[in-house]
């Protein structure tokens, strides 16, 4: 595999899904227990990205049936395309998520004798398994029905805790209100991922949110989980939340104005629709951990 192709199968621009909810768990360490080590904090973003890199991979090799189907992909959704185009095969993205899920493993080990506890190892093998789920037998729950659940878990959940854990916090110590509210962003940002893979999800027989529910329905809940969302996390560190009301809502809002275009698969609507998405539960994220790490 070539640096190149490396790079493509590494869908960089999906971190996004990734370093906000670590940064939110760190930021409650900081409001709830004071201080922060900031080895931790940087090995928990390495850990991070190799959970992301293990994720694409192993994606690549799981959806590679659907893939071959997919003539709209975007950067965020669709697979990297190196297994359909020729550029790498299956063994060597299987080698590839091998490493990177030893790469996780041994970090969240390190992080875990740090941290003089066995919990962020946990995590990361919590992590690790959802993926399982997700795409492989015997669960494969995006064949069963609604797979997004477990993208939520993992990114919404799993994540935050993971930091927030790495800083040595005991389990009863877990602030679960900033996570919970984070949760409607959490299920727009996969339904969205999920929209412009459709067509090639229903043909594959995908039984994702959008091939469940129907693109029409999908569009106009994602705006709504948005605006939702933004309602819950207003009312956590309200003070330091309303000078942020731009980044909360403004966003939100042009994915409800998209969400009344004509969004086809593989046409420049759905892909800023899905992009503006994407932004719009980062910068709620992201809002959310500055209003924690401030006060």
């Amino acid at each position: 595999m070539t640096i190149r192709t490396f790079l493509t199968a590494s869908r960089l621009p999906a971190q996004l899904f990734i370093f906000p909810s670590i940064l939110l768990g760190h930021a409650l360490h900081v409001h709830f227990q004071g201080g922060v080590h900031t080895p931790t904090v940087a090995l928990t973003l390495a850990a991070g990205f190799a959970l992301h890199l293990f994720i694409v991979f192993a994606n690549d090799v799981a959806d590679a049936e659907s893939d071959r189907q997919n003539h709209t992909p975007t950067p965020f959704s669709g697979g990297s395309r190196v297994l359909i185009e020729g550029h790498a095969d299956e063994k060597a993205l299987k080698i590839a998520a091998g490493a990177a899920g030893t790469a996780a493993l041994a970090i969240g080990l390190i992080i875990t004798l740090m941290a003089a506890s066995p919990l962020p190892l946990i995590a990361v093998l919590i992590g690790m398994g959802l993926l399982q789920a997700y795409s492989f037998s015997p669960v494969r729950l995006s064949y069963r029905g609604f797979g997004e659940t477990l993208q939520v878990a993992g990114v919404g959940i799993v994540l935050p805790l993971f930091a927030f854990l790495s800083q040595g916090n005991p389990l009863s110590t877990i602030p679960p209100l900033p996570i919970v509210a984070l949760l409607p962003a959490q299920f727009a940002l996969a339904m969205a991922t999920a929209l412009p893979d459709e067509p090639a999800d229903r043909r594959t027989q995908k039984r994702t949110s959008a091939v469940i529910l129907g693109v029409r329905t999908a569009k106009f809940m994602i705006p709504a989980l948005l605006l939702i969302g933004g309602l819950f996390i207003g009312q956590i560190n309200g003070s330091v939340l309303a000078n942020l009301w731009p980044f909360i809502f403004l966003p939100a809002a042009a994915v409800a104005i998209g969400a009344c275009l004509p969004l086809r698969a593989g046409s420049r609507a759905m892909v800023a629709f899905v992009g503006m998405s994407i932004l719009a539960v980062t910068l709620q994220v992201l809002s959310t951990a500055w209003s924690f790490y401030v006060l």
